[in-house]
């Protein structure tokens, strides 16, 4: 399950610190972008680790349904804010969420 996460918006120094802890976001195989209304997302793979990230384009809250399966909060140092419920993630104005297979 997601927990509801509230971070105040990151340097881009610290942003690009974090992504560099995150191989499969650096090297991994990226699924198509899949836009659906605002928010796009897409999946990395890499080995055996996977992750699927959504981003919300719009100044409008959003929600989109996960892929199947049980996913659990990642990428937390990125500044992604997020709420789940019943496999559907909401998204506030602008931002992402980065998720992992539980």
């Amino acid at each position: 399950m997601v927990d509801q996460v509230t971070l105040a918006a990151g340097s881009r120094l610290a942003t690009a610190q974090a992504l560099s802890r995150h191989r499969v976001l650096q090297k991994g195989g990226q699924s198509p972008i899949v836009v659906t209304g605002d928010i796009a997302s897409f999946s990395r793979e890499l080995d055996t680790t996977k992750v699927h990230c959504a981003f919300n384009l719009s100044e409008k809250p959003g929600e989109l349904s996960l892929p199947a399966g049980q996913w659990t909060f990642a990428g937390e140092e990125l500044g992604c804010v997020t709420t789940q419920h019943e496999g559907v993630i909401a998204l506030g104005p602008w931002q992402g969420v980065i998720l992992r297979p539980a």
